[in-house]
């Protein structure tokens, strides 16, 4: 059932209210937007917020003026030391959802709570499976401490929160296509190293599992391949081909026996020899630095960077792939460059993404007949910018106003005072 408590307001005896509290919701667009974490980040602490799940009175309308908000605010007061008693580790923050199409929320506004939008009007069924029930409710959230949002986003818990964080298992950086690719050089360069006969799982799969986990950041034997394995998604145990159980219509990865044979009986020189072959390998080390960018981890961008620069130079990448990684290293490099230096890298940049994304716009405008342009708006003083796209990502020098337009890590863009 999971952690939760059950709350009865009472008077001389009579029930007047039920409250119910469950653990926090593990995915929510409105709630994680606010907040600003990141996927380790909203992981590690999600067991810092809590769930209104149930809140019911029991008296007629009208009986007890204020009723509901009173009880709530009560309850608000003694949620976290509750918490803290009974699963020990405190409550920062809490959220809840209203059906508007039945109640309005009056009593969770009148204790500070916030709207924060609609959901989608989806209901999960499954494990990463999802359906329409056509009925959104309005998402509420309250901070039960001051500046619980900015605590939750920071790069580190303050020293009272930090013991609360809970460790977080290696969750799989590569992107599909990635996955594929390095199923792809395995399955061609590595020899099989068993009878095939019967066998679920081919070799290539558990090596592209387990070379995985050890880009995302795993540290252990095949047990910790065995976990990180059972946490991908079904897009991703399709693009590293693991077997597919007809009665059940999913997806089954290699269990924990399983990679403990394929790893103990693969030639090691074979595997490293392939991995060395794989002009896919050096962009898929720039997908992990673009990652763990995203993710204000910047000594890991830098370690995945400069393996890419490694791997860019047995020169089997096309020189459009080859250009990404360049522009990649300048991007990391202009965020601790001295003021004149970081300019002068922040317009070789430019003009670097003008000369990669130009063709490709030019092209494609010139087909329908329009002017290509490229957004480029202000974004403030330095710091670090999201963006959708890598075409309209834009980054501004805070010294000189100077225009970076693109992003070689797709999504992310670098100010001029860096991160």
């Amino acid at each position: 059932m999971g952690e939760q408590l059950w709350y009865v307001a009472e008077v001389q005896g009579q029930w007047l209210a039920l409250l119910g509290w469950s653990a926090a919701a593990y995915h929510l667009k409105g709630r994680d937007a606010r907040i600003g974490w990141n996927e380790t980040q909203r992981r590690a602490r999600l067991s810092l917020l809590a769930n209104n799940a149930r809140f019911c009175l029991l008296t007629p309308a009208g009986a007890h003026p204020n009723l509901a908000s009173y009880v709530m605010g009560q309850c608000l007061q003694r949620l976290s030391p509750d918490w803290q008693e009974a699963y020990g580790h405190p409550i920062l923050a809490v959220e809840s959802f209203v059906d508007t199409q039945l109640f309005r929320g009056t009593a969770y506004k009148a204790t500070g709570w916030q709207a924060l939008g609609c959901t989608a009007g989806f209901q999960r069924v499954a494990q990463d499976f999802y359906q329409v029930h056509d009925r959104p409710k309005q998402l509420l959230v309250r901070e039960l401490v001051k500046h619980a949002a900015r605590t939750l986003r920071a790069r580190q818990l303050p020293a009272a929160w930090a013991g609360y964080e809970r460790p977080v298992a290696p969750h799989c950086l590569l992107a599909a296509e990635q996955a594929e690719g390095l199923w792809q050089v395995l399955y061609q360069q590595v020899p099989e190293s068993r009878n095939v006969h019967g066998l679920r799982h081919k070799q290539a799969t558990v090596l592209a599992i387990a070379f995985a986990y050890v880009l995302s950041g795993g540290r252990g034997g095949h047990r910790g391949v065995a976990l990180f394995a059972q946490d991908l998604s079904p897009t991703q145990r399709a693009a590293f081909r693991c077997w597919f159980n007809r009665q059940e219509h999913r997806y089954e990865v290699p269990t924990e026996n399983c990679i403990y044979r394929v790893l103990k009986a693969v030639p090691v020189r074979s595997f490293q020899q392939a991995l060395r072959r794989d002009p896919e390998l050096a962009m898929a080390e720039l997908g992990l630095a673009k990652a763990h960018f995203n993710a204000e981890a910047l000594a890991d961008a830098f370690d995945h960077m400069k393996k890419a620069a490694q791997l860019a130079a047995n020169g089997k990448l096309t020189p459009k792939e080859a250009k990404w990684i360049a522009l990649g290293q300048l991007q990391l490099e202009a965020i601790f460059a001295a003021p004149q230096e970081r300019t002068r890298k922040l317009e070789e940049y430019r003009r670097g993404i003008d000369e990669l994304i130009a063709p490709a716009m030019v092209g494609g405008a010139a087909g329908r007949g329009v002017t290509p342009r490229t957004r480029c708006p202000r974004i403030g003083r330095g710091g670090v910018a999201s963006r959708h796209g890598w075409a309209s990502g834009s980054a501004v020098d805070g010294g000189r106003g100077t225009c970076v337009r693109g992003s070689a890590f797709g999504e992310s863009a670098i100010g001029a005072r860096g991160v």
